[in-house]
């Protein structure tokens, strides 16, 4: 006995003739005649084989005929003079009709266009076999539609609705009878440059590339956006994905839509961007504010802390003096080669000095400082 395994089956069944043919024949007495698409999907449904185990197991449909004897519903070869009849019929019911009426008709006796193709070609042809012509369509007899001050003002009504003009815009208001059809428009203007420069037209893009105008569109609007609400402001990238939720754009793909950088992107919204960490906090060293405002002391400056300079936020920055302070904890010996990329970053945009503090000599400090003055305060008030 010879197995094939099914790919649209679950895991660990296998088949063989007897089996296609017992689950076969429960689906032929449950649904009765059935073509061999509907006879295979109804087996899809109920998890069992597919066309091409059968064919693995039986080579075709003929031989699993006759050994299953399930009957199919067979395709009707469709003669000339069978379409013919049925073409006169419905010229008969409607004399006026068009052709894709005519088609829709045609629908109803399961003949599709690929028939009409096959024996007739166009349906002109049928049409002229059972002496019939079709009437042009009354629709488009409106001579208002082909003069060129109302095509210049419809097409700029178009163009001031959607933004842009297109081909396929424009097919879009033939189907209502608004504008007359394509084919007639470059017949009367030549090509589309000729018809934009005499209808002063000035946004028109090809089909191929109206994809490329909305998705522009879409992420200057996202742009705008963010730079009326964030100009000269802190925010997180959390900021920036709750404003955007409605249009489906996340800071990334801003990202990755404008390129270069994500300073790039900081520079084009115009705001100051915060570094956090995943529970929301902002990333300050434990001894970092002592030190800073030891140094603030020492030397009578005023440091704005947590200073935004594009993506990177300084620990405390001197604007007077242009120089920027960085407090170095034991961590950052293991990331020497990023720090050297942040510091060459913030020197080009700033043009300042800046100093590296070493956690652990400035907390030794501090404490020789505090040590220094607890015996100053003890030696006073024992000489009172």
């Amino acid at each position: 006995m010879s197995y094939y395994t099914n790919r649209h089956v679950k895991n660990g069944t296998k088949w063989n003739k007897d089996i296609i043919i017992s689950e076969g024949l429960k689906i032929y007495q449950k649904y009765g005649k059935l073509s061999q698409k509907d006879f295979i999907k109804k087996c899809k449904e109920n998890n069992l084989f597919c066309e091409y185990t059968l064919i693995g197991h039986f080579k075709n449909w003929k031989l699993f005929k006759k050994e299953s004897g399930i009957k199919f519903i067979e395709k009707k070869y469709w003669t000339k003079e069978e379409i013919k009849n049925i073409f006169k019929k419905i010229y008969e019911s409607n004399p006026n009709i068009l052709r894709n009426e005519v088609y829709k008709e045609f629908k109803k006796y399961n003949i599709t266009r690929k028939i009409i193709h096959n024996r007739f070609g166009p349906l002109d042809n049928l049409a002229k076999e059972c002496n019939f012509k079709f009437k042009k369509d009354i629709k488009y007899k409106n001579p208002k539609l082909y003069e060129h001050e109302y095509i210049k003002n419809k097409l700029q009504e178009i163009e001031n609705k959607e933004g842009y003009l297109a081909v396929s815009l424009i097919k879009e208001y033939t189907k209502n009878c608004e504008m007359c059809h394509k084919d007639k428009l470059l017949s009367k203007y030549g090509s589309w440059k000729n018809m934009c420069d005499k209808c002063e037209i000035k946004n028109f893009i090809y089909d191929r590339n109206v994809i490329k105008y909305k998705t522009k569109q879409k992420y200057n609007e996202a742009l705008n956006l963010c730079r009326k609400k964030f100009k000269n402001k802190y925010y997180t990238k959390e900021d920036v994905n709750y404003l955007l939720k409605e249009l489906n754009i996340d800071f990334y793909d801003l990202y990755y839509y404008y390129g270069r950088s994500i300073d790039y992107l900081i520079d084009l919204i115009g705001g100051f961007l915060k570094s956090k960490n995943k529970n929301g906090v902002m990333r300050i060293g434990r001894n970092e504010t002592t030190i800073l405002d030891f140094i603030e002391r020492e030397k009578g400056i005023k440091l704005k802390r947590q200073y935004p300079v594009g993506l990177y936020s300084i620990d405390g920055y001197d604007e007077e003096n242009n120089i920027a302070y960085e407090v170095d904890e034991i961590y950052h010996k293991r990331i020497k080669i990023k720090d050297f990329i942040r510091e060459d970053n913030i020197k080009k945009r700033l043009k300042c000095k800046f100093i590296r503090l070493k956690e652990s000599e400035y907390i030794d400090k501090i404490k020789q400082v505090m040590q220094h003055n607890l015996k100053n305060q003890c030696g006073e008030t024992c000489s009172t």
